[in-house]
């Protein structure tokens, strides 16, 4: 067997192996957590070495192999039918001290409050009565991640719920059916995912959080306990199924439709430059879960009504050209000409302008409130939107990014020309708007 399919058939193994593992009713493999570190499959397949670790160190490592290797057959003959094969290898389990070697490595050398993915699934396990937040006016990326971790923590017998703005665009209001989110309990531990500026965060108060989980642009989060952070991520539901794997949770037709939609979401269906090699594993797993596919997908990119379309008809028609950059006003007096809400709004009207030949740098500025407006930027694989954003405060990734301005049009069109595009153009001879 070459090399490629040796590493695909290790990562089916794994999941499968801890599948079962979660699912096996002996008590002593779950009083701490347990851990499927790695598998070695041998080149004539014959052997397959299952590592085991358990953040109670080496010791108890060696108990949980004791207990897999007598349950072996019951364990082999459970993977030959998940994975649908006569033939099956001689499982071996193996004690590790890996998990426990970086949890404590990370508690000596950790100054901050940024935590591995490892620790953040110790302290799910641990504890109960989960709320689980995310950004105002949710994207496909925020909803999902939210869900799949809910359904997560329920089916470890968790309490939780998920705190959503109620402003959700119509077109993502069909996610919101994966989970019930019906568990009445006073929450005593708060999650937000897909946001680390706690200005951003609805619904909350004062309280600080637990634990954060993101994928933008930024560098620290000082409102919570345990913060995870990775830049490289396509998305928060990329992370969010990394931290699912490490808690050896069951992926099922739900988790695995919720974590499609949150990659999908923020990738632009593996158009943008986020998209990563990971993915791709990511969906050979979880593909044959994924419910209703093709359906999905045109929930996600379609199905748009007729005042939508002649609204963004009219959006085309206003938009106004500098060099390479394309600018589009939406102003609330045009959404309600079209019956349109402001949480409609969506990368289906953001990524136009860049489908235009010689644009390099979609703004879209869009009208919250009467003197408040949002600026969206959109660029094509040259990080130019992360860059203006930047020179107003912004943030986001490198080519998907956004910041908000305070003020009348006229004050916000002077900002976003005389000061934004001007630098972004690096032009001496660029002409000042007069509005």
């Amino acid at each position: 067997m070459n090399s490629r399919r040796i590493a695909k058939a290790q990562e089916s193994f794994k999941r499968e192996i801890s599948n079962i593992i979660f699912s096996m009713k002996d008590a002593r493999l779950h009083k701490k957590l347990v851990t499927v570190t790695s598998v070695e499959l041998s080149n004539d397949c014959l052997f397959c070495k299952a590592y085991i670790s358990s953040v109670d160190g080496f010791k108890h490592s060696k108990i949980i192999c004791k207990i897999l290797n007598h349950a072996s057959n019951y364990i082999q003959m459970t993977l030959a039918i998940n994975l649908k094969t006569r033939f099956m290898p001689k499982v071996l389990f193996i004690p590790s001290d890996s998990e426990e070697y970086a949890f404590k490595i990370n508690n000596i050398l950790s100054k901050s409050n940024k935590s591995t993915l490892f620790e953040i699934s110790e302290f799910l396990r641990k504890n109960n009565n989960f709320a689980i937040f995310t950004h105002v006016i949710p994207d496909g990326d925020a909803i999902s991640s939210c869900g799949a971790l809910y359904l997560a923590l329920k089916q470890i017998g968790k309490n939780a719920k998920v705190i959503f703005d109620k402003e959700i665009s119509e077109r993502l209001k069909f996610l919101l059916n994966y989970f019930d989110n019906k568990d009445k309990f006073e929450p005593e531990n708060f999650i937000c995912l897909d946001v680390s500026d706690k200005k951003r965060i609805f619904g909350i108060d004062t309280q600080n959080f637990n634990i954060c989980i993101d994928h933008h642009d930024v560098e620290s989060c000082d409102f919570v306990n345990m913060f995870y952070l990775n830049k490289k991520a396509s998305s928060c539901a990329e992370i969010i199924y990394d931290l699912l794997s490490k808690m050896n949770i069951r992926i099922d037709k739900k988790i695995a439709t919720l974590i499609y939609v949150g990659i999908c979401s923020d990738t632009g269906g593996f158009k943008y430059s986020n998209t990563n090699s990971n993915l791709f594993g990511i969906m050979y797993e979880i593909f044959d879960k994924i419910e209703n596919f093709s359906d999905l997908n045109y929930k996600l990119s379609g199905n748009f009504t007729r005042e939508f379309i002649k609204f963004k008809s009219e959006i085309v028609n206003n938009f106004e050209y500098y060099d390479n950059v394309c600018v589009s006003f939406i102003t609330i007096d045009i959404m309600k000409k079209f019956n349109i809400k402001y949480s409609d709004l969506n990368d289906s009207i953001y990524q136009i302008p860049l489908q235009i030949e010689g644009v390099e740098l979609a703004i879209i500025i869009k009208q919250k409130e009467e003197n408040l407006f949002k600026i969206s930027a959109r660029s094509k694989n040259n990080g130019k939107a992360l860059e203006f954003c930047k020179i107003f405060g912004g943030g986001g990734h490198p080519n998907a990014a956004g910041f908000e301005l305070i003020g009348n049009l006229n004050y916000v069109k002077d900002k976003v020309f005389n000061f934004g595009i001007s630098k972004i153009l690096c032009r001496d001879d660029f002409t000042p708007m007069h509005f």
